[in-house]
């Protein structure tokens, strides 16, 4: 094998309470790049979650926050903060019920060591320390 290797703590309930339905996630995880491999061993958690609230049959508002950080060996801190909003149309009103057309638009925020690190491919802009996008996203599952 490549001699890199990984472990990962995730822990990521999910509930559904009539209309109010949501999926949280806690996870820490550990990467250590072989010796002398010109790779980079990193640290790596984040926290978050998703709420869901059905309107109608099949209309859904969704929320989703969430903070990462990631710390590289002999580099800096890397952290994002993001928060996204957009309703989605689905089969039915419960958080796992799909196929699920989202629309969605999203606030991150991040400092210049994430912003900087083009190995993570976090796509922001390296001049910036915050960033929009929107788009939309459909789900699924067979």
């Amino acid at each position: 094998g490549s001699g890199y290797k990984s472990w990962r703590i995730v822990e990521s309930p999910s509930w559904q309470v009539g209309a109010f339905g949501g999926q949280a996630i806690a996870m820490y995880e550990h990467n250590k790049a072989p010796d002398n491999s010109g790779q980079v061993s990193n640290n790596f958690w984040t926290v978050g979650g998703r709420g869901s609230y059905g309107l109608t049959k099949n209309l859904k508002w969704l929320t989703e926050v969430g903070y990462s950080n990631l710390k590289p060996d002999g580099g800096k801190n890397e952290n994002v903060t993001k928060v996204t909003v957009g309703p989605a149309l689905s089969t039915g009103p419960d958080f796992w019920k799909r196929p699920e057309l989202r629309l969605y638009a999203t606030y991150a925020h991040y400092n210049d060591a994430a912003a900087n690190d083009s190995a993570n491919n976090y796509g922001f802009p390296s001049n910036k320390t915050s960033a929009v996008s929107y788009g939309a996203q459909l789900e699924i599952w067979f």
